[in-house]
Protein backbone atom coordinates (compact mmCIF):
# COMPACT_ATOMS: atom_id res chain seq x y z
CA UNK A 1 0.00 0.00 0.00
CA UNK A 2 2.92 2.39 0.71
CA UNK A 3 4.21 1.88 -2.83
CA UNK A 4 0.77 2.57 -4.29
CA UNK A 5 0.44 5.67 -2.12
CA UNK A 6 3.87 6.95 -3.20
CA UNK A 7 2.94 6.46 -6.86
CA UNK A 8 -0.38 8.26 -6.38
CA UNK A 9 1.35 11.17 -4.63
CA UNK A 10 3.81 11.43 -7.51
CA UNK A 11 1.08 11.42 -10.15
CA UNK A 12 -1.56 13.62 -8.48
CA UNK A 13 0.55 16.19 -6.65
CA UNK A 14 2.83 16.71 -9.66
CA UNK A 15 -0.34 17.40 -11.66
CA UNK A 16 -1.44 19.98 -9.07
CA UNK A 17 1.99 21.64 -9.19
CA UNK A 18 1.68 21.94 -12.97
CA UNK A 19 -1.93 23.17 -12.81
CA UNK A 20 -1.15 26.00 -10.37
CA UNK A 21 2.15 26.92 -12.04
CA UNK A 22 4.13 26.26 -8.87
CA UNK A 23 7.73 27.34 -8.76
CA UNK A 24 8.79 26.06 -5.30
CA UNK A 25 7.22 22.92 -3.81
CA UNK A 26 7.68 22.02 -0.15
CA UNK A 27 8.01 18.30 0.65
CA UNK A 28 9.09 16.30 3.68
CA UNK A 29 11.49 13.41 4.17
CA UNK A 30 9.31 10.56 5.50
CA UNK A 31 9.94 8.92 8.85
CA UNK A 32 8.21 5.86 10.22
CA UNK A 33 4.97 5.05 8.43
CA UNK A 34 4.58 8.47 6.77
CA UNK A 35 3.77 8.34 3.05
CA UNK A 36 6.95 8.22 0.97
CA UNK A 37 7.58 11.44 -0.96
CA UNK A 38 10.72 10.31 -2.80
CA UNK A 39 8.89 9.30 -6.04
CA UNK A 40 7.05 12.63 -5.87
CA UNK A 41 10.35 14.50 -5.49
CA UNK A 42 11.76 12.68 -8.51
CA UNK A 43 8.63 13.42 -10.58
CA UNK A 44 8.76 17.12 -9.65
CA UNK A 45 12.48 17.41 -10.36
CA UNK A 46 12.01 15.71 -13.75
CA UNK A 47 9.38 18.36 -14.59
CA UNK A 48 11.68 21.23 -13.55
CA UNK A 49 10.14 22.22 -10.22
CA UNK A 50 12.33 23.51 -7.39
CA UNK A 51 11.99 21.68 -4.06
CA UNK A 52 12.29 22.76 -0.43
CA UNK A 53 12.39 20.57 2.67
CA UNK A 54 11.74 21.34 6.33
CA UNK A 55 14.27 21.47 9.10
CA UNK A 56 14.12 22.39 12.73
CA UNK A 57 15.98 25.47 13.86
CA UNK A 58 19.03 24.70 16.02
CA UNK A 59 17.01 25.07 19.23
CA UNK A 60 14.35 22.68 17.84
CA UNK A 61 11.56 25.13 18.64
CA UNK A 62 10.49 26.11 15.13
CA UNK A 63 10.55 24.78 11.61
CA UNK A 64 11.79 26.43 8.43
CA UNK A 65 12.08 25.27 4.83
CA UNK A 66 15.20 25.41 2.69
CA UNK A 67 15.60 24.79 -1.05
CA UNK A 68 17.18 21.43 -1.80
CA UNK A 69 18.01 19.36 -4.88
CA UNK A 70 15.95 16.42 -3.66
CA UNK A 71 16.08 13.54 -1.18
CA UNK A 72 19.67 12.53 -2.03
CA UNK A 73 20.90 15.99 -0.94
CA UNK A 74 19.37 15.80 2.56
CA UNK A 75 21.66 15.34 5.56
CA UNK A 76 20.95 13.67 8.88
CA UNK A 77 20.23 16.04 11.75
CA UNK A 78 22.73 15.42 14.58
CA UNK A 79 21.44 12.96 17.19
CA UNK A 80 18.24 12.40 15.21
CA UNK A 81 16.80 10.27 12.44
CA UNK A 82 15.45 13.35 10.65
CA UNK A 83 16.85 14.18 7.22
CA UNK A 84 17.10 17.91 6.53
CA UNK A 85 18.36 20.35 3.88
CA UNK A 86 21.69 22.07 4.52
CA UNK A 87 21.35 25.37 2.64
CA UNK A 88 19.91 28.73 3.67
CA UNK A 89 16.22 28.94 4.56
CA UNK A 90 13.64 30.42 2.22
CA UNK A 91 10.80 32.70 3.18
CA UNK A 92 7.52 30.84 3.82
CA UNK A 93 5.87 33.13 1.26
CA UNK A 94 8.03 31.61 -1.51
CA UNK A 95 6.34 28.18 -1.27
CA UNK A 96 3.59 27.75 -3.85
CA UNK A 97 2.64 24.21 -2.85
CA UNK A 98 3.28 22.40 0.43
CA UNK A 99 2.81 18.66 1.01
CA UNK A 100 2.14 18.03 4.70
CA UNK A 101 2.42 14.68 6.51
CA UNK A 102 -0.78 13.94 8.43
CA UNK A 103 -1.69 11.20 10.90
CA UNK A 104 -5.40 11.87 10.56
CA UNK A 105 -7.60 14.15 8.54
CA UNK A 106 -11.11 15.33 9.42
CA UNK A 107 -13.85 15.67 6.75
CA UNK A 108 -13.18 19.44 6.55
CA UNK A 109 -9.45 18.67 6.01
CA UNK A 110 -8.32 19.72 9.46
CA UNK A 111 -5.08 17.80 9.99
CA UNK A 112 -3.75 15.98 12.99
CA UNK A 113 0.05 15.82 13.04
CA UNK A 114 2.60 14.03 15.19
CA UNK A 115 2.19 16.36 18.16
CA UNK A 116 5.17 18.72 17.90
CA UNK A 117 3.04 21.50 16.40
CA UNK A 118 5.75 22.56 13.94
CA UNK A 119 3.49 22.45 10.87
CA UNK A 120 0.60 24.05 12.80
CA UNK A 121 2.87 27.02 13.57
CA UNK A 122 4.38 27.12 10.06
CA UNK A 123 1.21 26.93 7.94
CA UNK A 124 -0.09 30.42 8.87
CA UNK A 125 3.18 31.90 7.53
CA UNK A 126 2.44 30.72 3.96
CA UNK A 127 1.19 33.14 1.33
CA UNK A 128 -2.63 33.10 1.04
CA UNK A 129 -2.47 31.60 -2.47
CA UNK A 130 -0.20 28.71 -1.42
CA UNK A 131 -1.83 25.31 -1.84
CA UNK A 132 -1.52 22.85 1.06
CA UNK A 133 -2.07 19.13 0.54
CA UNK A 134 -2.13 16.50 3.27
CA UNK A 135 -0.42 13.19 2.60
CA UNK A 136 -2.26 10.52 4.58
CA UNK A 137 -3.69 7.05 4.20
CA UNK A 138 -7.38 6.86 3.25
CA UNK A 139 -8.08 4.91 6.44
CA UNK A 140 -6.81 7.92 8.40
CA UNK A 141 -9.51 10.24 7.06
CA UNK A 142 -12.10 10.30 9.85
CA UNK A 143 -13.80 12.76 12.16
CA UNK A 144 -11.30 12.82 15.05
CA UNK A 145 -11.94 14.76 18.24
CA UNK A 146 -11.13 16.89 20.12
CA UNK A 147 -9.80 19.46 17.71
CA UNK A 148 -7.67 22.22 19.14
CA UNK A 149 -7.56 25.88 18.01
CA UNK A 150 -4.04 25.36 16.59
CA UNK A 151 -5.10 22.46 14.31
CA UNK A 152 -5.00 23.72 10.71
CA UNK A 153 -7.22 23.06 7.70
CA UNK A 154 -5.58 22.20 4.40
CA UNK A 155 -6.80 22.73 0.84
CA UNK A 156 -6.78 19.08 -0.24
CA UNK A 157 -5.45 15.62 0.59
CA UNK A 158 -3.85 12.80 -1.31
CA UNK A 159 -4.28 9.22 -0.16
CA UNK A 160 -3.49 5.99 -1.96
CA UNK A 161 -6.98 6.39 -3.52
CA UNK A 162 -6.12 9.75 -5.05
CA UNK A 163 -6.59 13.46 -4.54
CA UNK A 164 -9.64 14.71 -2.68
CA UNK A 165 -11.07 17.86 -1.10
CA UNK A 166 -13.30 18.62 1.88
CA UNK A 167 -16.35 16.46 2.36
CA UNK A 168 -19.49 17.79 3.99
CA UNK A 169 -21.03 14.52 5.10
CA UNK A 170 -18.11 12.47 6.36
CA UNK A 171 -14.53 11.41 5.89
CA UNK A 172 -13.13 9.23 3.21
CA UNK A 173 -11.13 9.26 0.07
Amino acid sequence: MRLAHAATLARDIAAVAEAIGARLVGLYAPIGAEPDTRPLANALLARGFALAYPRLTPDGATMEFAPCQGPAALVQRPRSRLLEPAGPACDAGELDLLVVPSLALAPDLTRLGRGGGHYDRYLPQLAPQAVTIAACAAACAWDWQPREPHDRKLAAACSEAGLFGPRAGGAGA
